[in-house]
């Protein structure tokens, strides 16, 4: 099953181009509506990396596996581009329980789980020792609203955009970096957390 986001923001401050492929309209950014259909997720990230997107986020997911989709993150690989997808709010192990394109593990990849404001897992947030790359803040996160203002939103569709930001933000000042080389600039400049 496939669970909607509402990710929004404001518009990218980075030259690099980033397409959320969830989410409300914002000015400036490609969109693809909420809980897309399969063919519509495949074909928007074929699209973005085509059309030189350098930066893709994902902030929604499926228990059900798509060897469509796994070959559309890996054709936008092969451009260099970064497919920043979020883990999951259901609390589990997608080690064991997996949940996609999260648990694809790609080297262009990279999944996000949700921390709190205490730097701890989201009690929620799924994780996994191989397939979740990082964490980032995901829980009553401030956000721009439809139709104007703000509101606090919890997830790691929440969390997904702020990596996304960051990748984004890499591959502007090292433009020559492929996707696992902006995927390691990520995950070497993190810091461990307690569990």
């Amino acid at each position: 099953s496939t669970w909607p986001s509402r990710v929004s923001g404001p518009r990218s401050v980075s030259p690099t181009k980033i397409v959320v492929l969830v989410g409300a309209p914002v000015p400036g950014v490609r969109t693809v509506r909420e809980a897309p259909a399969e063919s519509d997720r495949e074909f928007s990230i074929v699209y973005a990396a085509d059309h030189g997107c350098q930066v893709i986020n994902c902030s929604w997911g499926t228990d059900e596996e798509s060897l469509a989709l796994k070959d559309a993150i890996q054709r936008a690989g092969t451009r260099g581009v970064i497919v920043v997808s979020s883990a999951g709010n259901s609390g589990r192990d997608i080690e064991t329980e997996p949940y996609y394109p999260s648990s694809f593990g790609l080297s262009n990849q990279i999944s996000v789980a949700a921390t709190d404001n205490f730097d701890r897992l989201a009690s929620w947030s799924n994780y996994g020792a191989t397939h979740v790359t990082i964490a980032a803040p995901g829980v009553n996160i401030l956000t721009t609203k439809m139709g104007g203002g703000y509101t606090t939103v919890s997830g790691t569709s929440a969390s997904t955009p702020m990596v996304a930001g960051v990748a984004g933000l890499i591959k502007t000042q090292r433009w020559w970096l492929s996707a696992a080389g902006a995927r390691a600039a990520i995950t070497d400049g993190a810091r461990d957390v307690a569990e």
